[in-house]
């Protein structure tokens, strides 16, 4: 029994690793708003519309993940960018998993095993 429910948190594990580095590839559109309400200044902002790869993955916002960090909540952030973008910024107390499809198994294997079983994991990327 407790085999079985390893295999299936793994299992878990590994379709949100995937849905989040996947999600961070799959930048669709762009959207570009211009503010000129106010003659001496314009301002632009840029957005881009990524659908989720896994929309069946439940999302949180910047602003839930940062009340839960606030909060003391025990949250376990998992930055899979690779690791030029980590060591540039990261959130602070985020590890660092990188998938590589060319790297073998069974070390995301383990890095995944090595997550905790009892905190909220938060994946994230760009």
């Amino acid at each position: 029994m407790v085999r079985r429910v390893l295999l299936f948190a793994f299992l878990i594990a590994s379709m949100l690793l995937a849905g989040a580095a996947l999600s961070c590839k799959n930048s669709i559109g762009v959207n570009t708003t211009t503010d000129t309400t106010n003659t001496s200044q314009t301002t632009t902002t840029t957005t881009l519309d990524v659908p989720p790869a896994y929309p069946q993955v439940p999302q949180i916002t910047v602003a839930e993940l940062k009340e839960l960090m606030d909060e003391g909540a025990g949250v376990v952030i998992v930055d899979v960018r690779d690791p030029a973008s980590y060591a540039y910024y990261h959130i602070p107390t985020a590890v660092n998993f990188f998938y590589d499809v060319n790297d073998d198994p069974m070390n995301m294997t383990m890095r995944l095993w090595s997550l905790p079983s009892n905190k909220l994991i938060v994946f994230y990327c760009n």
